[in-house]
């Protein structure tokens, strides 16, 4: 079982499509990609911000040679959970939407900032969310309208953890 497109077999389940690029899990547990690659959203080491990048028409392996459990595409980039835990994340970076406490495009797999394993990750147009293995939800990235529940519009570099009320 499980699709095999561009010489890679892929998990059942596991693709993720973001506006213009997609990935999926191999059956290796390898981040796959493609697309639209603008921003180094694919994770395959090149991207610009201005989109000058030959689209990939057939899905390249993610560097880094990191074996991924989960994976969520957004709209500018793209964001994993390892095997261990780890949370990496690529592409664009401008409200800090990669969770590696910069502001730095990234176009191969950055690891996000935070002493603890994620279970779940999801991302959004310029903020990503994820639940901790003790069940905590962390959000990072653009902050405004409140998006990151952390009582405040500011952005936030690294995972923050959600407030309760």
């Amino acid at each position: 079982p499980g699709l095999v497109a561009g010489g890679f077999k892929f998990k059942p389940g596991s693709i993720s499509v973001g506006l213009d690029h997609h990935c999926a899990l191999s059956t290796a547990d390898k981040a796959v990609c493609w697309g639209r690659g603008r921003y180094g959203k694919l994770g395959i080491g090149s991207g610009d911000g201005l989109g000058v990048i030959e689209n990939l028409m057939t899905p390249r392996e993610v560097k880094g040679n990191m074996s991924f459990a989960l994976l969520a595409t957004g709209v500018f980039q793209t964001c994993g959970i390892t095997t261990a835990g780890k949370a990496y994340c690529w592409g664009r970076n401008g409200s800090g939407q990669l969770g590696d406490g910069t502001t730095t495009m990234r176009v191969e797999p950055a690891a996000v900032s935070a002493n603890f394993r994620f279970r779940e990750i999801t991302v959004g147009n310029d903020h990503a969310c994820g639940i901790s293995s003790n069940d905590e939800v962390y959000c990072w990235g653009d902050g405004s309208a409140g998006k990151l529940g952390t009582r405040s519009s500011d952005n936030k570099l690294t995972p923050t953890k959600v407030a309760l009320d």
